[in-house]
């Protein structure tokens, strides 16, 4: 339970990086902002092979919700920033 509280508020504090800084597509991160998974990464600061388990359920949590692979689905034809960030705070 403690891990999913902390992966929630990863979740939504991606979702509030995104908003602040912008949102993009194609790569994790540059000066426009952040994608989904580059969010993730900046907020949790888990980078391999140090990850942690509240990364690992949000990054589960949001796949299960896109029903597809984060990157495919953030870099989609049509994806919009709105899309995203909701999506990243409906997760969990």
């Amino acid at each position: 339970m403690f891990e999913k509280r902390k992966a929630r508020k990863l979740l939504n504090d991606a979702a509030d990086l995104i908003e602040e800084e912008g949102w993009i597509q194609g790569e994790e991160h540059n000066s426009g902002g952040y994608c989904a998974i580059g969010a993730l990464k900046r907020i949790s600061g888990s980078e391999w092979p140090h990850i942690t388990k509240a990364h690992i359920v949000a990054v589960g949590a949001l796949s299960s919700r896109v029903a597809s692979p984060i990157v495919d689905w953030n870099d989609a034809p049509g994806r919009t920033k709105e899309e995203v960030v909701n999506t990243l705070r409906e997760a969990l």
